[in-house]
Order: structure tokens, then sequence, then C-alpha cells
């Protein structure tokens, strides 16, 4: 299958899953790379105009791949995305933030933590975003990647006050949403016990099939 047709087959939701083109994506790496990282990077500059015509789906399938392929490049746009208002990255997107952008974060990351600790300590971050935030790093320190110790040290550093401001904003918005994430991860990692939620909007492709 050639480059053109795999992207073209990537691009539109149709109810199905594009294995044959990303089985051909992934036999193209070299070649097929800087294109996904340009679609992210599209998608990011016209996420309004394509998330308004309703069955955009490229972005997904490059994501995926870019995670797959262990792509650095990727990082910084990957953390611009995520960083787009809630409603419109909720729409684009649906359940990736919540099921699948931390382990994203972490194979694109390089064992870099800028791009993500500020998507974690950022006000105006999505509350899911966060949340997905604080899972790559927890996947990061079970792929041996990141020291445990080096983690629980920043999820100390969070709860002593870098969350401060945003703690203050929950105590003004009763019934908004918690710090339930950073307690969760941090249980995680200390062997505790902890519950996971989200919500679908979207499903978005997977390659497990």
């Amino acid at each position: 299958m050639e480059t053109a047709e795999i992207l073209h087959q990537f691009e539109r939701a149709t109810g199905k899953f594009a294995r044959a083109a990303v089985e051909a994506a992934l036999a193209r790496r070299e070649e097929i790379a800087p294109k996904l990282l340009r679609i992210l990077e599209e998608t990011v500059d016209r996420a309004a105009q394509l998330d308004a015509e309703g069955d955009y789906m490229a972005h997904l399938y490059a994501m995926f791949l870019l995670a797959q392929f262990r792509e650095t490049r990727a990082y910084s746009p990957v953390v611009r995305f995520a960083s787009l208002p809630g409603d419109l990255l909720y729409s684009l997107c649906g359940d990736f933030i919540t099921e699948d952008l931390g382990r994203v974060l972490a194979s694109v990351c390089g064992g870099e933590l800028a791009g993500i600790r500020s998507l974690i300590e950022n006000d105006a971050t999505d509350e899911w975003v966060r949340g997905a935030a604080l899972s790559g790093l927890v996947t990061l320190v079970a792929a041996g990647q990141k020291s445990r110790d080096e983690i629980v040290s920043y999820f100390a550093g969070l709860f002593r006050g870098k969350l401060v401001r945003y703690q203050a904003c929950l105590r003004a918005r009763p019934g908004g949403p918690r710090l339930h994430w950073l307690w969760w991860y941090q249980t995680r990692l200390g062997g505790g016990q902890g519950s996971h939620f989200g919500e679908t909007r979207r499903q978005s492709p997977s390659t497990a099939g």
C-alpha cells in the first residue's frame, strides 16, 4: 500500500479499524513518520475547523503510530494537542484522553519530563488531561525509564504547593472536579488502591484491534 493511500484511509472515521493501513504504516516507518508529525501539527493549528467536519480521525492514528515508533519529535505536538480547550479536545478524540494519552506521552517523551509537567501544573489544562499526564509518569516508572523515588518526590512536591492555586480554585467551585487523579497515581506508586474514571465520547482507534 502506497503512503498516500495509507494516509487517505486514516483520514475519516468509517466505523472500522484501518488495520491494513496501520500494518503498512508500520512497515514504512522512516517514510511515514514525518507525514504523521505534519498531520498532528496541522490538527493543532486547525483544530476547530477539523472538529467541525465531524469525522476526522487522522490525528488519532498519527498519535498511536508515533507512540509505537517512540518518536520523540512527536512530544511537543502531542503536548500542544493536549493543551487545547477541553470541549474541543474531547470532541476531537473522546476517550483517547482518559484511556491512551498517558501512554502516548510516556512513549514519545524520551524520558524528558518538562512537557508532561507543564500539562500537570498548568491551571488552564483540562482536568482529565492532567490526570493522563500523571498516568504517563507512572508508566515511565513501570517501564523502568524513571525511578519510583523521582516520581514520588515530584508527586510530593505537587501536594506541598505546586497545585496550591488549583486547589484554591476548586474550593471556590463546589462540585467541581477534585484532585482524585493525584491521589490515585500517588497510591499506585505507593502500593495503595484507587479507582479509575473517565468518560467515553468518541471511540478512538487502537492498534490492539
